[in-house]
């Protein structure tokens, strides 16, 4: 004989089933262990290639002061990525 509990648990499960949750899912839910797990909100970055095995990753929204700081060094990165590829120099 189910109880009102287990019918309420019964309901809960398919109202997760409808709403597109898989089994384990539901399961790990109801089971108390903390429900859906927070994730870091996410970040938008700019990558620039320098040589064909290096990329450099810029987080997008930087203060302008840390942009200025930064952008400009690119070229540096990329005139001497471009010579050592073309000239076959080992990398350091």
């Amino acid at each position: 004989m189910y109880t009102k509990a287990h019918l309420e648990r019964l309901q809960a499960i398919q109202k997760l089933q409808a709403g597109g949750l898989m089994l384990a899912e539901i399961a790990r839910r109801l089971s108390g262990d903390g429900g859906e797990t927070a994730l870091p909100p996410p970040s938008a970055w700019w990558s620039y290639a320098v040589v064909p095995d290096v990329i450099v990753w810029v987080r997008s929204g930087l203060s302008p002061w840390r942009v200025q700081a930064t952008l400009p060094a690119l070229p540096a990165l990329l005139a001497a990525g471009a010579h050592r590829t073309q000239r076959n120099l080992p990398d350091p």
